[in-house]
């Protein structure tokens, strides 16, 4: 009895991973994706700005994004990431509200939430993307004929 419940806590365990990699749909591998979006923002006032903020979580190491990394803010509604550590990773984008002056500070009074691509209500059509990344391995060296 304690081997078959052994088994079957380790069988759980191991799907447990085959699981979360079901919740992606399409897995890119690249070093650098274009991101894109739909504004979350209202129409702004004078002195008011939106500024999208995107960021990128490893997949693996942080299933439930307490540690994302900022990889760039734009006005527009893409970006291009350049990812160069392996890793698979989630994309997430928010919008900030900010008010200031061209050319001045702009100072951020409010936030929407994270918009991230392994959540289909965010994504377009529901299909749900990660991006992978794999560096090159080195060149064989010391290459030679054997007599």
């Amino acid at each position: 009895m304690r081997k078959l419940m052994f088994i079957l806590v380790l069988v759980l365990f191991l799907m447990m991973p085959l699981s979360a990699e079901a919740q992606v749909n399409n897995w890119y591998t690249t070093n650098q994706a274009t991101v894109a979006w739909d504004s979350g923002g209202s129409i702004v006032d004078v002195g008011e700005r939106h500024m999208n903020v995107v960021y990128l979580t490893n997949f693996l190491t942080d299933p439930n994004k307490t540690n994302p990394v900022e990889v760039g803010r734009t006005e527009l509604g893409q970006l291009s990431v350049t990812i160069g550590v392996k890793g698979s990773y989630i994309a997430g984008v928010k919008t900030v509200l900010e008010v200031g002056e061209v050319g001045g500070t702009w100072t951020a009074v409010s936030e929407s939430t994270v918009s991230w691509s392994d959540d289909p209500s965010v994504c377009e059509n529901g299909s749900t993307f990660g991006i992978r990344f794999y560096p090159s391995p080195n060149a064989p060296g010391n290459f030679r004929p054997i007599p």
